[in-house]
């Protein structure tokens, strides 16, 4: 333990040495290959001021003077590029091309100093680290130049040993140590060196990989929300514009009003991009002007009202004055405000509170004013707080609701924020709410402006505040059933796409709804229908559980599920397929595409019923489209068999057995087999006593009490009516 803890200590100190050295060398714009290359160059000058400067002491106790004085101007240099290095921090390549020179003509003169190569103890070695050392860096032609440098006064020593005299202090003994020592030390320190590069350079070439994976799934995940934001709206708008064109009966205005809705959210998305990237090319600039901002504030609370009626919560403006003249921008503050009570309103079920503060005080001497936008709603997790201002994030939270949007607003919103010179905080905790602070001074240098036009403002509002009439999506309450049609759930967040997708099918069948996946597959259970329609992207489960849940289930397996989706790419669609999907649709889907989709799936379960409904051999794995199917029919076909022989065998006790509700066993039996539970139980006695009458079982009173009838009369009339013939004919006639 205790070496576990003093080997965490010394990772500690290591750690932060380093972030140190990378702060004290870092320059801004400087990227991971440049930062390598610094910490190696540093690196080295405090590894060779550090050696020499042991080493000066040992050359001057050996009196060796000239080699005292080398050392001693070798560790300066290395002390000056260090503290120039920490003082300039621009660039490495300068620093790194002197030390290279250096340390090939350093090289030279202590050769020619000690009396040529052959006595000068190794000193010739030294000169290797300028080539060796250029190689890391990625100026190659420079790195070729000093190592022809250095050869060059290599050959110009060999050529100058005969005329040079040896350094008396230098014996041959310390000749032949030193020798060896300086090729050790300077083989090492390069082999440490280039592995240390190559090692750090497979980490950066790694980190780079992984980094363009994020950056490229952060990518995908951008265009898939955007398109997923603009595909919705655009399938309402057109859906309903071939509406119009088609038949001018329909409702004009509500289909008007649907259209316009849709293309002021998309003009909505679109002007929130162009700021934010009008704020990313410093174009955007405040227009600032002196006027009341409490007035201002309960004007565009006041424009939420509506909105914050209809989901049932409770809006609130609470200001501590009643009055405050200061500059701001009013379209900017507009749509500060307007982002965080529309985020809020989203996330706010019904029956929870929203509340706008407003407050002033003195910090620092100086007047700023304090914004609150404080909601009881689902919350945010405190590991998903950090990034929610990072442009296109969405807070994906199982336990809560997964809204539509593309993580712009609150991106654009603290752009503006920091625009106007203010700071913006955000607390928040599951299940209790979320509070949004924004600080902002209080300042009067602009024009002042007594009377602000407001209404000009209301169409910018409007594009927070989605239009509502009143519908929901319990509007099939009031539905008339027809009978005779079939049965066909929509499963989509958006009401808009609701009513076209309803206006579409309305006619052929009777259509429900329900706003998310939960609901849908509560639905789905309650009514089997004989189609599901789902969007993908929904609240609280999505279309691909959905899909999975319902395919799975016994009771709902059979059922034929298309799912509509903006996302466009192979992934995705792969994706809805192998969860069991029957038919996958991009947005904006087109309608007489969609119905024969849907006709067409309705159609190939009905062959599927007919073909089990005549054929005596049919076994369920030929009926069936899914596995769970297969189980529910065999296992139905088990308990069928099971009980054959008995008459008062009833539906109740059928469906008991089975684990399903009379009605759902009736909507599932009927879907598979297009016959009722009763004929079901009936047409299966009746194929059991054909093949028994093939077999030469016994005679037919024996064969009908066998299957469970006791009424001769009625087995006779109910072979007939399946076979066309009484039992006795296909006696023979198999005979």
């Amino acid at each position: 333990m205790k070496q576990e803890s003093k080997h965490n200590k010394y990772e500690k100190i290591l750690m932060k040495y380093r972030l140190w050295v990378t702060k004290s060398i870092s320059y801004e714009g400087d990227n991971e290959d440049i930062l390598l290359l610094k910490r190696i160059h540093w690196r080295m000058c405090v590894g060779n001021f550090s050696f020499l400067t042991l080493f000066i002491p040992i050359y001057h106790f050996l009196g060796i003077n000239y080699w005292t004085t080398l050392a001693s101007i070798y560790v300066l240099f290395n002390l000056i590029n260090l503290i120039v290095f920490y003082l300039v921090r621009r660039g490495v390549e300068w620093f790194a091309l002197s030390t290279q020179l250096f340390h090939v003509f350093f090289s030279f003169v202590g050769v020619i100093l000690c009396g040529g190569i052959l006595y000068s103890g190794g000193a010739v070695f030294i000169g290797i680290f300028g080539p060796f050392y250029a190689l890391i860096f990625p100026n190659r032609k420079r790195a070729i130049a000093i190592l022809i440098l250095y050869f060059i006064t290599v050959v110009i020593e060999a050529i100058l040993q005969p005329y040079l005299v040896p350094y008396p202090p230098i014996t041959p003994l310390l000749n032949i140590v030193f020798f060896v020592a300086q090729f050790s030390v300077v083989m090492m320190v390069f082999f440490f060196l280039l592995s240390y590069y190559a090692n750090q350079s497979i980490i950066l070439k790694q980190a780079e990989a992984t980094r363009l994976k994020e950056l490229d799934a952060v990518k995908t995940n951008i265009y898939t929300n955007i398109t997923h934001e603009f595909r919705t709206p655009l399938s309402i708008i057109i859906g309903l514009a071939e509406q119009l064109a088609d038949n001018h009966k329909i409702k004009l205005d509500e289909g008007l009003q649907i259209i316009k809705r849709n293309g002021k959210s998309l003009l909505r998305l679109i002007s929130q991009m162009l700021d934010l990237s009008k704020l990313e090319a410093k174009a955007m600039h405040a227009n600032l002007f002196q006027g009341d901002i409490i007035g201002y504030f309960k004007y565009i609370i006041e424009s939420f009202e509506s909105l914050a009626q209809s989901k049932k919560i409770n809006l609130h403006f609470t200001t501590e004055i009643d009055q405050l003249i200061m500059d701001f921008d009013a379209e900017k503050m507009m749509q500060i405000i307007s982002n965080l009570l529309s985020n809020s309103i989203k996330f706010t079920p019904g029956g929870g509170d929203i509340y706008l503060l407003i407050s002033k005080e003195i910090s620092n001497n100086t007047d700023q004013m304090n914004i609150k936008v404080r909601d009881t709603g689902i919350g945010i997790p405190a590991d998903k707080l950090p990034n929610i201002f990072d442009r296109f994030y969405k807070v994906d939270n199982d336990s809560a609701i997964k809204a539509e949007g593309t993580g712009i607003g609150l991106a654009l919103t603290k752009e503006l924020v920091t625009l106007l010179k203010g700071k913006i905080n955000v607390e928040s905790e599951l299940s209790k709410g979320t509070e949004v602070t924004i600080i902002l001074p209080v300042t009067n240098t602009a024009e002042l402006k007594h009377d602000v036009d407001l209404t000009r403002l209301v169409p910018d509002i409007s594009t927070f505040i989605p239009e509502t009439n009143g519908e929901s999506f319990s509007e099939e309450e009031n539905i008339e059933i027809k009978n005779d049609l079939p049965i066909l759930l929509i499963v989509e967040d958006n009401l808009d796409v609701t009513r076209y997708l309803k206006s579409l099918l309305i006619t052929n069948y009777n259509v429900y709804t329900a706003k998310n996946g939960r609901e849908g597959l509560d639905k789905a259970l309650e009514l089997i229908p004989d189609i599901v329609i789902s969007d993908v992207m929904m609240p609280e489960m999505d279309g691909f559980t959905l899909c999975e849940k319902l395919k799975t289930d016994e009771r709902t397996s059979h059922i034929p599920v298309i799912l509509l989706t903006a996302r466009s790419s192979d992934m995705s669609k792969l994706e809805g397929l192998e969860t069991g999907a029957d038919d996958y649709l991009i947005k904006p889907v087109n309608a007489k595409e969609l119905l024969t989709r849907i006709k067409n799936l309705i159609e190939q379960r009905r062959r599927l019923r007919e073909r089990f409904s005549k054929d005596v051999t049919l076994s369920p794995k030929d009926i069936a489209v899914t596995s769970a199917d297969q189980r529910f029919l065999e296992r139905a076909i088990e308990i069928v068999e099971k009980e054959m022989k008995e008459p008062d065998f009833s539906v109740e006790q059928f469906s008991k057995e089975v684990g399903m509700s009379t009605s759902q066993l009736y909507r599932k039996i009927h879907a598979l087999t297009n016959q009722s539970p009763v004929e079901f139980i009936r047409t299966f006695r009746l194929k059991r006593a054909a093949w028994l009458l093939k077999q030469n079982f016994g005679n037919v009173a024996e064969i009908a009490f066998e299957v469970g009838f006791n009424n001769l009369s009625y087995f006779a009339k109910c072979f007939r009516g399946l076979f066309g013939k009484s039992p006795s004919e296909y006696s023979k006639l198999e005979s």
